[in-house]
């Protein structure tokens, strides 16, 4: 009988308990060295039986190295049958096994050199952190994360094998394929009474131990597995605004909530549902008797209510849902499209460069330089959003047409210090303009 194994060493101490778990179906292998029992393990798929073996080994050298099939690892757990629970996410039995997936090995010793590097990075998260202070449009400023490109990748793989397969609940609109602002905002169109609640430091509140939790409650994969996703997802113990699994890990971390707060407010014919940390309540009810549910249910979770962001909107006041005004149907705030009209009547009548110089908005203004394309992708994106409330508007579509010339007229040279933005979250942090 003809066998082909691969060469991973996984200095496990429960490296045998765990191998006997594996099938056929697997068609992986594993070397794996009890350096309590000091002896060496080999785990062998045969690939014309397809049965799994255990042999003790004094040797390594009498394992086939087949460099081929290791560098394709990943291939064969995706295609060929890897055991997955039943939210359909990659079997991590051990903390190796998470190098395994997101590399690409090319040989042993880049396997070592990659598990050692990643293993230290979990370690010492925060070198991995640049921090910004971006100003809110209320006052003060919101701290936002930029991630370094590794880190980032490792979340990046989190988010799409694992965060992006487990359920969110039915009341999460933010961060979300297939959800918006507009979905959000349409299902308080028409209500008698509106109110908003704001969960204060949002982000902040959610801890190392909830996002482990997280993890453990959906994933069930063993301890050092747990520790290792849970620290490349936090910082300082708390989950930092601008990495990308940031938004997943809280819709995941609040599902259980919102699912406490949905089951109180049917009770009561109360519409909910959450945009991040905007909470919606509309229909006909007595807004303190929910204020005082609301904080004392999030006070159990440890989340707070930040009383000055509370927001009771009856009929005949204007009442708006995450920047989109709902009294009648969904609209853009007047002053939202005021503003933009305004700026496009000074761009035609001044010219783009003389405008942003009268008007010296400092992301698009520096002692050197005046970036004029940067801006006007910028106001395009505003545009975009009005367009995407109300797509009949002849205004804004005009608008368009306009903004998208000029880019085609003007972009192809180099603007300088352009903005490089990392991801669609990193994005909305930085929008100033965005209307909630």
């Amino acid at each position: 009988m003809h066998t082909t194994s691969i060469l991973v060493k996984l200095t496990v101490g429960f490296a045998a308990k765990a191998s006997l778990r594996c099938k056929a179906s697997k068609e992986y292998f594993l070397y794996c060295r009890r350096r309590f029992f000091r002896r060496d393990i080999a785990i062998i798929w045969d690939k014309e039986t397809k049965e799994i073996s255990c042999l003790k080994i004094k040797d390594m050298d009498i394992l086939v190295k087949n460099e081929e099939l290791l560098k394709s690892f990943s291939d064969y757990l995706f295609e060929n049958g890897a055991e997955k629970n039943h939210f359909g996410i990659p079997p991590l039995d051990f903390l190796q096994s998470f190098v395994l997936f997101k590399e690409n090995i090319k040989s042993e010793k880049d396997f070592w050199v990659k598990y050692r590097h990643i293993l230290k990075l979990s370690n010492s998260t925060e070198n991995s952190y640049t921090h910004l202070e971006i100003p809110k449009k209320s006052g003060g400023s919101r701290r936002v994360y930029r991630v370094d490109f590794y880190l980032k990748s490792l979340q990046r793989w989190v988010l799409v094998n694992i965060l992006e397969q487990l359920p969110c609940g039915a009341y999460a609109y933010a961060y979300r394929k297939g959800r918006s602002v507009l979905g959000n905002a349409a299902l308080h169109t028409g209500k008698n009474v509106l109110v908003k609640l704001d969960i204060k430091s949002f982000f902040d509140s959610i801890t190392y131990s909830k996002v482990y939790g997280v993890f453990a409650e959906y994933t069930g994969y063993p301890k050092p597995v747990l520790t290792f996703l849970t620290k490349i997802c936090t910082l300082n113990n708390r989950l930092p605004q601008g990495a990308v699994t940031s938004p997943a890990l809280s819709n995941l971390v609040m599902a259980p909530i919102d699912e406490k707060i949905a089951e109180w407010c049917s009770g009561h014919s109360i519409t909910y549902s959450r945009y991040c940390d905007d909470m919606a309540f509309s229909g006909s009810f007595d807004p303190g008797r929910l204020i005082y549910h609301i904080k004392k249910l999030l006070g159990a979770y440890g989340f707070e209510l930040n009383g000055e962001k509370s927001i009771v909107a009856k009929q005949g006041m204007c009442q708006n849902v995450t920047g989109i005004v709902v009294n009648n149907k969904p609209r853009v705030d007047k002053e939202y499209t005021r503003k933009i009209r305004q700026e496009m009547y000074y761009i035609e009548k001044l010219g783009v460069e003389q405008h942003l110089r009268n008007m010296k908005p400092a992301r698009f203004v520096t002692a050197k330089r005046v970036l004029k394309v940067n801006y006007m992708k910028s106001l395009l994106g505003r545009i975009n959003y009005a367009l995407f409330i109300n797509p009949n508007d002849s205004e804004m579509g005009k608008y368009k047409y306009s903004v998208t010339e000029w880019l085609k007229r003007n972009s192809s040279y180099d603007d300088g210090l352009k903005e490089k933005r990392d991801d669609d979250l990193f994005s909305f942090y930085l929008d100033e303009n965005l209307p909630f």
